[in-house]
């Protein structure tokens, strides 16, 4: 602590602000979530799993400001990047439902499905790499990482190319029941604006994500400690676009 200079201070009392006030947004998502049962949407239940993971973020942050990567850290590292890249992909989703009907099932296989791939994906998906460096001892671990990182980075950019191309077909089928077209067409045309902001939103907070995390992989890096207010700037800009989206209407889930 000695060593670091006002910016590195600055950073470490960014941190701390940002993962309380997303840890403070999560106790109340989930404490509305269990008192008032109409506000047990899909949305909201997106909501609150997105905030417990920017929360983890930031808490990761903190350790890696303070501790050598052990290997308990690099998974920790592994597992909540991943983790913002699959609820990344779920907002998305979340948000082109509120654009176009391209899911017919029930709100509560959906948050089941959600859930297994929000948070089963990057356990197993931080898990394979280190058990592998340990079962494989002439396997680098972050060489590992770094390969599953640009691996999950581009799944989720394929399944955000598939559900935004979903998304523009059914838009572009979608009929006028009133006799006046014109505001139809109107309405059609925002939200195939809305659906181009959410994918290329998505697909820059995703490659950041993982340009970032695969960076701090060298060790010089890792010493300056600098790359965590770039993470810092991603989640923050993540989090504004994400508020943003949810300003939709997506009651029928």
């Amino acid at each position: 602590m000695a060593e670091w200079n006002l910016f590195q201070y600055g950073v470490l009392i960014t941190t701390i602000v940002c993962a309380f006030i997303t840890g403070v947004a999560f106790l109340m998502c989930a404490t509305t979530w269990m008192l008032i049962p109409k506000w047990r949407t899909f949305k909201h239940y997106v909501y609150t799993n997105v905030m417990l993971s920017l929360h983890l973020t930031y808490l990761q942050n903190m350790i890696e400001m303070h501790f050598e990567f052990t290997p308990v850290v690099v998974w920790l590292d592994n597992f909540t990047a991943s983790v913002c890249m699959c609820w990344l992909l779920v907002v998305s989703f979340a948000s082109y439902l509120s654009l176009a009907k391209i899911y017919t099932g029930t709100s509560t296989r959906l948050m089941l499905m959600t859930t297994v791939f929000g948070w089963g994906l990057p356990l197993l998906h931080s898990t394979v790499p280190l058990l592998t460096s340990h079962f494989l001892q002439t396997i680098n671990v972050i060489t590992l990482i770094i390969i599953n990182l640009l691996g999950l980075g581009t799944v989720i950019a394929i399944g955000n190319l598939v559900l935004y191309t979903k998304v523009m077909i059914t838009l572009a089928k979608e009929t006028a029941p009133e006799l006046d077209c014109g505001a139809c067409a109107m309405s059609r045309r925002v939200k195939m604006k809305r659906a181009i902001l959410i994918f290329f939103s998505t697909n820059f907070l995703t490659l950041i994500e993982t340009l970032q995390t695969v960076l701090v992989s060298d060790a010089s890096i890792r010493k300056i400690r600098a790359y965590t207010s770039f993470r810092l700037r991603l989640h923050v800009s993540g989090h504004l676009i994400i508020s943003f989206i949810f300003g939709n209407d997506l009651s029928q889930y």
